[in-house]
């Protein structure tokens, strides 16, 4: 497994520790998001992209899934999980996520599932294997991260994250609830394999 974060990276080793799975499970850091094939040249059976997608805008996701698939085993699986819009995503949905594009990701854009589908078709030797939506779990895991965040103010101000940071990141995690039960957000799991080869 590849991880930008230490405590992603430190997580998903205790995990499999914890599992039994240490000598299957491998996980290697490296400092940017999308993996260049210079540092990573090996066939990965599995490679997992958890709710950044969205944060590359479309030629950032276009150059993140042609990477992962050419880390991928011939018969290995990408899963991808990520916020999308639906077709209720209208105007003043968009309109409304232009303060986390200033502030916070600045690529930020939730595509349609079409959207995703065209991507992968046009740009990749991939195919969509698979789609789970999990809006009810989306929604849930909102209200969660806010209440912890909430419950850890102090904590995070002592670490250094302002008043101004908190009142923003509570706000992001409250559009996105919002987003989420008017219906113009959802989250899917998706499984990418590689498409067959076209004889001609």
């Amino acid at each position: 497994m590849i991880a930008v974060s230490d405590d992603h990276a430190e997580a998903v080793a205790r995990r499999a520790a914890v599992a039994g799975l240490s000598g299957a499970v491998r996980v290697e850091q490296m400092a940017q998001a999308i993996p260049s094939p210079r540092n990573f040249v090996s066939d990965y059976e599995a490679v997992i992209n958890v709710e950044r997608l969205e944060t590359f805008g479309i030629s950032g996701m276009t150059r993140w899934l042609r990477s992962a698939e050419r880390l991928l085993a011939d018969r290995g699986t990408i899963v991808v999980q990520m916020a999308v819009a639906t077709d209720a995503f209208d105007e003043a949905a968009q309109r409304s996520i232009e303060l986390i594009r200033a502030y916070v990701w600045p690529q930020l854009h939730y595509v349609t599932m079409d959207e995703f589908r065209r991507v992968v078709d046009r740009e990749t030797g991939l195919r969509v294997a698979a789609e789970e939506y999990i809006p009810a779990h989306f929604a849930t895991t909102l209200r969660l991260q806010r209440g912890i965040f909430a419950g850890k103010s102090r904590e995070a101000a002592g670490i250094g994250y302002d008043r101004v940071f908190r009142r923003l990141w509570d706000y992001s995690l409250a559009l996105l609830e919002a987003l989420v039960e008017s219906g113009r957000l959802t989250m899917v799991q998706i499984e990418l394999i590689h498409a067959p080869r076209r004889w001609r």
